[in-house]
């Protein structure tokens, strides 16, 4: 194993290993607040239309923000971010 290697391998572990930080109840609970109005609108302005649920990407979703303020916080000035078709 490279030295590089193991040093990143240590890191990885140190992150995961880490005792967890304080969490702030509040950034979390108004995205979902969010999205939850959201799919009320939607659902009664497109009644029966085919839509896309949102459900279980409420913790992808925490994590892409926090992905993106800190890509923000070191400088980053774009993000192109793309999924894969979802074949119906």
């Amino acid at each position: 194993m490279h030295l590089q290697e193991a040093g990143s391998r240590r890191w990885i572990a140190d992150q995961t290993e880490a005792p967890a930080g304080e969490v702030d109840q509040t950034k979390n609970l108004e995205p979902l607040i969010s999205r939850r109005s959201l799919r009320a609108v939607l659902q009664a302005r497109y009644l029966g239309t085919k839509r896309f649920s949102l459900e279980g990407v409420n913790r992808a979703d925490s994590l892409l923000d926090s992905i993106l303020d800190t890509a923000g916080g070191h400088g980053a000035l774009e993000s192109i971010m793309a999924m894969s078709h979802r074949a119906a």
